[in-house]
């Protein structure tokens, strides 16, 4: 939490950016479909959703 609000008072971008919120996202979604589909889902199912 320092290190956010360390970069956003030097005006810089912190070590995670929104692309690697994306991807967090996206694979949360993938673990969540997988577990109520009782199936392996490849990212690649989702992505193009």
């Amino acid at each position: 939490m320092k290190a956010f609000i360390q970069s956003i008072v030097d005006n810089r971008e912190g070590c995670v950016n929104g692309k690697d919120g994306l991807q967090a996202e996206l694979i949360a979604h993938v673990a969540h479909r997988s577990l109520t589909e009782g199936r392996p889902v490849r990212i690649g199912e989702v992505e193009s959703e």
